[in-house]
């Protein structure tokens, strides 16, 4: 998947030798998380990237090998050196880097007073999470998600771990996984209109498409049916022609949503169509079914020796929950609009992701829940999140406000309230035509990096990528609607 945000930068000077970096004997205890001096015994030792970890909230910043090893040896301690507003930076380094360096090298890198030594690199991560004028250098294996990696001449560590200019003897990363997820997908009324006059049955996702594919796994939630065999259900009631799938097949989705309060639109019968012809498009589906079992059963897709599940529910209404032999989308009742929280539909849906834990290595959640048109995030969504993440889910990943709404992490698992808009034709204001994406990194069956693209959808109803300067005041919705760490 190209990086937005990072492939507007600057790619810097050229490539140098990496960096070697062997465990000094003097290292304190490892986190068990982390690099450790086992992993560099024998003639080949593991390697595994040297990451400068910002804060989530900092714009992504791209730099040299040279730049690097100043700013890792304590000569840089204000931003405006890296052409940021002027604050003092913070340099907080991992106890195997700040000794290693010196051993090994033979020179004072981290030995200035400017640089603060953690107890472990994730001490360090944490520091960074509670600090935006702080910086971490740490071994990959102390990343997670909640920070941002800065490139190395236009190299992400996280992401191509393979390529980092710096490395440390270490723990291999696992093999990277990136899955991008956008927010709803709505191909008919006036988006339909546009295709038909077009002639393109993939009109909406021709700006975007190549972007999309390139993910490993490309995962949206489509909220209109591709088939109108009854009479409509809802007074907006939404019926896409069935050939638009053609655009989700351009963009390479892998897996969509139907856990929301359209794909029972027009009746059961066009939610068996609406899952007939995903399925012979190649595309899997999960929160909905022909039956319950179906619709509860998770979308379990492998990808690099990784098996990841994927589960939703609908908190909204409209579509009917699903029974023995009656076709429907998982409900789960919450406010604001289903009335209180059943426990017994939140011990259910817990329950589904436990057992999915079972089968996969990887369990993301996406929920259809909150409130239209609004940044708030409602109590509700953050209990159920929260037992989401308590049941074993890796990531929870929200949508149906057509506004973003914030970040936050529980137990080291991200929580993404909303996505908004993704295509819609909605252009009645300008917040319900912007959006995002989202990017999460694996290392293995690990979250190590989850970061928001900013998306805006055109007059002709089709998303793009923002650079996070273009996205700024997007950007700016998410972090004010989010907690620590990606509260400003």
């Amino acid at each position: 998947m190209p990086r937005l945000p990072r492939t507007l930068l600057a790619l810097g000077v050229a490539l140098g030798a990496c960096t070697s970096i062997a465990t000094a004997p003097d290292a304190l205890a490892p986190d068990p998380q982390e690099s450790h001096p086992s992993a560099a015994v024998g003639p080949t030792p593991a390697r595994e990237p040297l990451v400068i970890a910002l804060h989530a909230t900092r714009p992504p910043i791209d730099l040299s090998t040279a730049r690097a090893e100043q700013l890792i040896a304590g000569t840089i301690d204000d931003w405006s050196l890296l052409d940021e507003p002027a604050a003092r930076l913070r340099v907080i380094a991992a106890p195997n880097i700040l000794t290693d360096m010196r051993a090994v090298t033979g020179t004072r890198l981290l030995a200035g007073p400017s640089v603060e030594r953690a107890a472990s690199g994730t001490t360090a991560i944490a520091r960074v999470r509670e600090d935006p004028n702080a910086v971490a250098v740490v071994p990959g294996s102390a990343i997670g998600p909640g920070v941002r990696a800065a490139t190395i001449d236009g190299i992400d560590p996280v992401r191509d771990p393979a390529r980092a200019p710096l490395t440390i003897a270490g723990l291999r990363p696992g093999a990277v996984t990136t899955i991008m997820f956008v927010g709803d997908i709505m191909l008919a009324r006036r988006v339909g209109a546009r295709i038909d006059a077009t002639g393109d049955r993939a009109f909406p996702m021709r700006l975007i498409a190549e972007q999309l594919a390139a993910a490993d796994l490309t995962v949206g939630n489509v909220e209109s049916t591709f088939a109108r065999l009854g009479p409509p259900t809802q007074g907006d009631a939404f019926a896409a022609d069935p050939r638009a799938v053609e655009g989700l097949m351009l963009a390479g989705f892998d897996v969509v949503s139907l856990a929301n309060n359209h794909v029972g639109d027009f009746g059961p019968a066009s939610l068996v169509e609406t899952l007939r012809v995903l399925e012979e498009a190649g595309i899997d589906t999960f929160g909905a079914g022909e039956d319950r079992g179906g619709a509860r059963r998770p979308a379990i897709v492998e990808r690099n020796g990784i098996r990841v599940a994927f589960l939703g529910f609908n908190a909204i209404g409209e579509t009917p929950p699903p029974g023995r032999d009656r076709p429907g989308a998982v409900r789960l009742r919450m406010q604001p609009r289903l009335g209180p929280l059943n426990d017994a539909d939140l011990a259910r849906m817990a329950a589904d992701v436990e057992a999915a834990t079972r089968r996969a290595d990887v369990v993301i959640v996406m929920p259809h829940w909150g409130a239209q048109y609004t940044h708030r995030i409602h109590p509700d969504q953050r209990t159920v999140a929260r037992a989401m993440i308590r049941a074993g889910a890796d990531a929870v990943i929200g949508g149906h406000p057509h506004w973003v709404q914030g970040f936050e992490l529980s137990r080291g698992a991200p929580i993404v309230y909303s996505l908004g808009n993704f295509v819609f034709d909605m252009d009645f204001m300008r917040k319900t035509q912007e959006g995002i994406g989202v990017e999460v990194v694996l290392w293995g069956d690990r979250v190590k990096a989850i970061e928001p693209i900013p998306v805006r959808i055109d007059d002709d109803f089709r998303p793009r990528f923002l650079s996070s300067d273009e996205g700024t005041s997007i950007l700016d919705d998410v972090f004010a609607s989010s907690r620590a760490p990606w509260r400003r």
